[in-house]
């Protein structure tokens, strides 16, 4: 898929991504495209990539107070964070397909074309790469 792709090629985390809702689920792997982003800061002190529920929740936390203080106006809710982490379907995907919309609108030029033409994101998804790779 373009998301797959997004994540596996552009961003480039630390492990493949091959199920959404299973590689999502503690949250390590949204902290790290938080990371990789410049939205976190502390990312290897404050989040670990372990399925136990301290581990888990510590990392969302961690995400929420990212996303919190950055300038996405995305927000989790309670629910959201227990849905994720119990690998409900759709869950983790969604919060993806938001993240990836707002990320690539943040890197945009700020004097190009309108971006409420969502179906285009694999050509903004491109351009967020060069940003990656100074890293």
């Amino acid at each position: 898929s373009d998301l797959l792709d997004w994540l596996n090629n552009d961003v480039r985390l630390s492990r493949k991504v091959n199920a959404f809702e299973r590689d999502f689920a503690n949250g390590y792997l949204f902290g790290e495209l938080l990371y990789k982003h410049g939205l976190l800061t502390s990312f290897e002190d404050d989040l670990v990539d372990d399925s136990s529920l301290a581990s888990k929740r510590r990392n969302f936390e961690a995400v929420r107070d990212a996303l919190r203080s950055s300038d996405l106006d995305l927000r989790l809710t309670d629910a959201q964070v227990v849905e994720m982490m119990d690998e409900d379907r759709g869950s983790s995907l969604r919060l993806l397909y938001q993240l990836r919309r707002g990320l690539s609108n943040k890197a945009k030029p700020k004097n190009s074309a309108s971006n409420q033409d969502g179906p285009r994101e694999h050509r903004l998804a491109k351009q967020v790469k060069g940003e990656h790779e100074e890293q």
